[in-house]
């Protein structure tokens, strides 16, 4: 019975809206309904690039968008320490803040190179242009050149953790 229910309740909708309510069957964790509704979906054949090349090539985007994501973050956030710092040199009574956002400041140049380091290592790794992913991610020219902090090291944990995750978009 519930099986006839779903399938009138299919009948008049468009795909559109059986997807979405396919998706609130999803969201329930009710597999036997988000399975009648998907087998109420008419099948088509389709010619398409091969899975594993556009598998690849949604892998590698993702992994340019990514990218993107944590430099324009990080850089984002170098630019606001900068600023900082330059308010805080003039104020000679906030030593200790001053110390701080220039710690913070150094972490974060850091990171950055770390980026651009990662990103050429997993590019290599997988016969990828590096300056192509940088393209996608909207970040054009030479690799970010710290300004302040020249002889940091970056967090180990951020570098594996970006280090492993790129790798497997990339794959």
């Amino acid at each position: 019975m519930t099986t006839d229910r779903i399938g009138r309740i299919c009948e008049g909708l468009t795909s559109r809206e059986k997807a979405a309510l396919a998706f609130s069957h999803m969201s329930r964790m009710d597999a036997a309904s988000l399975d009648r509704v998907v087998a109420t979906v008419p099948k088509r054949t389709y010619r398409i690039p091969e899975l594993d090349f556009t598998n690849r090539l949604d892998g590698l985007g993702d992994m340019s968008l990514y990218w993107g994501l944590a430099y324009w973050k990080q850089r984002a956030f170098c630019e606001t320490l900068h600023a900082i710092v330059l308010i805080l040199v003039q104020r000679l009574d906030r030593r200790k803040l001053l110390d701080d956002a220039m710690e913070a400041l150094c972490n974060a140049e850091s990171n950055l190179v770390a980026l651009d380091q990662i990103l050429q290592s997993v590019c290599d790794a997988n016969g990828v242009d590096a300056d192509a992913a940088r393209w996608i991610a909207a970040v054009e020219g030479d690799p970010y050149r710290p300004i302040t902090c020249h002889d940091t090291i970056p967090d180990s944990e951020f570098d594996a953790s970006m280090r492993e995750t790129l790798s497997l978009l990339a794959k």
